[in-house]
């Protein structure tokens, strides 16, 4: 197996970078053919599914050239009666987002895995592994993740009508307990594991202390990143002052920051699995481990 394991095992910042690099371009063009199908069905169901015709839209760009019409736009929404339809369209529009999201994390996690057990790896084979039946074990694992995490935040909710503190602090500690399932969507495709099987995966490889370390791993991430985007998103608002080709540009470079960010992420999740699994065994007297990456570990 290839050696950047290894490395996940002590040096996983590193070793993380060097997957984002390795597969950057090919999960470039994953995340745009996702964004691509996004605009594709989403667009068009949008406006079938609100009764939103040609005379509508045309009424929609006039308003946003023209403030003064807005009320108008308010009165097309407004006036739309709930109905079967709209609920339909409703269940529709959130099964094709599942899917979509299930599509390209699969192929995005099949891409990190094949670089990661031969150190190559093909687009073709990573978008034909989105179609196989994992996307259904993905679906499963993210709505039993987003349930848990609706059930939490309800107990959350009902506490703060007692305590404000005690619901702050039941929030932090909900949020800090999700994290025992870090690893649960990348182990179906790395460890072959079914839906429910990944959550129990994840739950008994993240021990409690190892998951509230890496909630606060990520807030300090998220803070970095908050102010590393401030500062390009400053550099893109700039270079969209630029005549014609500005906007244009800005737009790309807003798009490519997503698509880095996506994929940094989804890498980090591969290295957190093969990080704790038990699948490549190696002697701790085998690894050298950078003293930075004692964080990690319980």
């Amino acid at each position: 197996m290839n050696s950047i394991v290894e490395r996940f095992k002590s040096d996983f910042f590193d070793a993380t970078f060097e997957l984002t690099k390795a597969v950057f371009w090919k999960a470039v063009a994953i995340y745009f053919i996702t964004l691509v199908a996004y605009f594709i069905l989403f667009v068009p169901a949008l406006f079938l599914g609100f009764g939103i015709g040609m005379d509508e839209i045309l009424l929609i760009s006039e308003a946003s050239k023209d403030p003064s019409k807005l009320h108008e736009i308010t009165g097309i929404f407004t006036a739309q009666e709930i109905s079967a339809k709209l609920v339909a369209t409703a269940v529709i529009l959130i099964t094709l987002s599942l899917l979509l999201m299930a599509w390209s994390y699969t192929a995005y996690f099949s891409l990190n895995d094949q670089h990661i057990r031969t150190n190559s790896s093909d687009l073709s084979h990573a978008l034909k592994e989105g179609l196989s039946p994992k996307i259904w074990s993905m679906m499963g694992a993210s709505f039993l993740i987003i349930l848990i995490y609706i059930l939490l935040m309800i107990v959350a909710a009902g506490s703060f009508s007692a305590s404000g503190l005690l619901g702050f602090v039941l929030l932090l500690a909900g949020l800090g307990f999700l994290f025992k399932f870090s690893v649960a969507i990348p182990s179906i495709v790395h460890g072959n594991q079914g839906g429910l099987s990944s959550i129990l995966y994840s739950s008994n490889s993240i021990s409690i202390g190892k998951a509230y370390k890496l909630f606060g791993i990520c807030i300090l991430l998220i803070i970095v990143l908050i102010v590393a985007m401030l500062i390009v998103t400053g550099i893109i608002w700039v270079i969209s002052l630029i005549p014609i080709l500005g906007p244009i540009i800005g737009t790309l470079l807003n798009y490519a920051l997503q698509a880095g960010m996506s994929i940094f992420m989804i890498a980090g999740l591969s290295g957190l699995y093969f990080r704790y699994s038990e699948e490549d065994i190696i002697e701790n007297d085998a690894i050298p481990t950078n003293e930075n990456d004692e964080l990690l570990d319980v």
